[in-house]
């Protein structure tokens, strides 16, 4: 199975297609292949696909969830692309994998091409009707969570694995959204230069419509592309979104290519 070393880890990956690269960055709680398996086949037609377990997911293991862990996140999928050689890359990035993306244009411009942010968000708003913090709060009784869920992460991480995942990351978050940590990239949107496509469903109840608008708002000639549907717009609209995002990063190699960069 390959690994990269990334910081104190060894991050898995998997990689397949030809052409350039695209990085596809997963959720909270799910894995690479768990929440892209309808887009790898497609998106390797046309682009060399590589996609990471992150930082305590799946089988990319850690012993600590720090408060830094967004940022370490970042840090981790630009030591993967440099390790690779990748170059310059298309990252589309869900959910946490979606500020994930945004934390590497920002933080390593020279990696990011462009940029797809599915069901994305910029900050987490700290009243409790917003409904995040409430969620990071909720991590940290991993034993109470809906069943169904629970097997699915046992399936994901493993037996223990799960819990231990689910307690560190809510205490993580929780703690620093209400430590005033919640802001993570809002404050520093304007300076994302790439081309950008922002995908939401309108039904969203995880990150709310209004949090991708944020980041829509904040990301100059950034475009954004609603979907009626739920959290997990790429299972939900697995067509209509392949369809939308090959569309934009096909556009997006074309203007380079005439630039003749």
């Amino acid at each position: 199975m390959p690994y990269v070393r990334a910081n104190d880890i060894d991050l898995y990956y998997e990689t397949c297609g030809q052409g350039e690269s695209l990085v596809l960055l997963h959720g909270f709680s799910g894995t690479g292949q768990a929440h892209w398996h309808l887009q790898i086949p497609v998106f390797a037609e046309r682009y060399r696909v590589v996609v990471p377990d992150l930082r305590a997911h799946g089988k990319s293991k850690c012993q600590t969830v720090p408060p830094d862990y967004w940022e370490l996140l970042a840090s981790d999928v630009a030591a993967l692309i440099g390790q690779l050689g990748l170059g310059l890359v298309h990252i589309c990035g869900f959910s946490l994998g979606s500020v994930v993306a945004q934390l590497v244009a920002l933080d390593h411009p020279d990696l990011v091409k462009s940029l797809v942010l599915v069901s994305t968000a910029a900050h987490v708003p700290v009243e409790e009707d917003q409904g995040l913090l409430a969620f990071f709060e909720s991590l940290t009784q991993p034993d109470e969570i809906d069943a169904a869920w629970k097997q699915s992460l046992i399936e994901l991480h493993g037996g223990p694995d799960w819990r231990w995942l689910l307690k560190n990351y809510g205490q993580m978050a929780a703690t620093r959204v209400k430590g005033g940590g919640g802001e993570v990239t809002r404050h520093r949107l304007g300076e994302i230069a790439c081309p950008t496509l922002i995908v939401q469903g309108q039904r969203d109840r995880m990150n709310p419509p209004e949090l991708a608008q944020v980041v829509h708002q904040g990301i100059h000639g950034s475009e954004i592309v609603m979907f009626p549907c739920g959290h997990i717009v790429q299972e939900a609209k697995a067509e209509e979104f392949n369809r939308l995002v090959l569309g934009f990063l096909d556009s997006t190699t074309d203007s380079t290519t005439d630039r003749g960069i």
